[in-house]
């Protein structure tokens, strides 16, 4: 019998923080109509920087699905897995929603979001992840066929003209799209065969220097567009952007290098883990995502917004997406209990 490699709890480490960056970044663009309508310098300087360390979250996404997936087989029924997790979420909040608030329930609603290609658009992320599943074998295979100098020119070439002309030309390229979810796939791919020879505390200073960079160059792009008639190319917070990619790559890196010792941690990260993409399922909900806006503008307009409410209302978000998901695991649990119970008494 085949021994199983030793779980890399990095990457469940990796899974549990991108998912809580994916809530900064909607809290940063809920709170207050967004960072942008700080009351003060301060605040809005702050807000923006702690917002600009949270941006690496989706890549990091993207990276663990190339860094897990570049030696297996791909195989339908994993796809059609989480097709069924988002169904639940979308036509259980959906459902949920008529019942609480009377909200209609049209039939464009069952016909254009519960499907994932083409038609989709209740989650972006889902869709695009929906398009680069099938082309993931291909890769995998023409990927491995390359030499080390290869996959580096490769990833080379797509960087170049993705990330920098890109930058020229966003009807091109974006970053919520199966095209960049394809890129950074292979970048996980070529990390998980080639890792980087950095040190541990090199990649953490890396990761938060880009970072900062990244949202230092928002601030003045903000402050250059309001304050003068001059329209510099200076490069945004993007998925896309090459501050941001340097500084994902970096802390994905770092996290894969987390390995706990202690068992009682070990277990709350296996236990949270699988949670994560809940957690983006319903803050991300097309009718509840909505509600969140409402209640974090709320929160900032009589609460004197202040940078630390993204962090704040963050963990809040992520804690209370997280015991849902638990909640409704442990419901399924207990109903597949039952279900084997009753068929095993019929078979006796």
């Amino acid at each position: 019998m085949q021994e199983q490699p030793p779980r890399n709890y990095g990457i469940d480490i990796a899974r549990i923080l991108a998912m809580f960056f994916v809530c900064v970044l909607h809290m940063g663009a809920w709170c207050g109509e967004g960072i942008a309508k700080a009351p003060t310098s301060g605040d809005y300087t702050v807000a923006v920087l702690f917002w600009s360390l949270a941006y690496v979250g989706v890549n990091l996404f993207m990276m663990i699905s190339g860094y897990l997936g570049i030696n297996r087989t791909w195989k339908f029924k994993s796809f059609l897995r989480l097709w069924l997790q988002v169904v639940f979420y979308l036509m259980g909040g959906l459902l949920l929603a008529y019942a609480v608030f009377g909200s209609c329930l049209q039939t464009r609603i069952f016909l254009f979001k519960i499907f994932p290609i083409p038609f989709a658009n209740a989650y972006w992320y889902f869709t695009a992840y929906a398009g680069a599943f099938f082309l993931f074998p291909y890769l995998n295979k023409g990927f491995l066929a390359l030499t080390k100098s290869e996959r580096e020119k490769l990833l080379g070439i797509l960087f170049i003209i993705i990330c920098l002309f890109g930058f020229f030309n966003r009807h091109v390229w974006g970053g919520q799209n199966a095209v960049w979810m394809l890129v950074m796939y292979l970048t996980g791919a070529y990390l998980k065969l080639h890792p980087l020879q950095l040190k541990t505390r090199h990649l953490l200073m890396i990761y938060i220097f880009f970072s900062l960079l990244g949202g230092s160059l928002y601030i003045l792009n903000n402050y250059l567009s309001s304050h003068t008639p001059l329209n510099l190319p200076i490069p945004n917070l993007d998925y896309t952007s090459p501050f941001v990619v340097c500084a994902s790559v970096a802390c994905f890196t770092f996290c894969t290098r987390l390995q706990p010792q202690s068992a009682i941690l070990r277990k709350t990260i296996i236990t949270i883990a699988p949670l994560t993409f809940a957690v983006y399922l319903i803050q991300s909900h097309p009718f509840f995502s909505g509600r969140f806006h409402d209640i974090c503008s709320w929160a900032a307009r009589y609460t004197h917004y202040s940078w630390w409410h993204i962090p704040v209302l963050s963990i809040l978000l992520f804690v209370f997406c997280l015991c849902i998901d638990y909640l409704r695991l442990r419901l399924f649990n207990f109903i597949g209990q039952v279900f084997a119970r009753k068929t095993s008494k019929k078979n006796a």
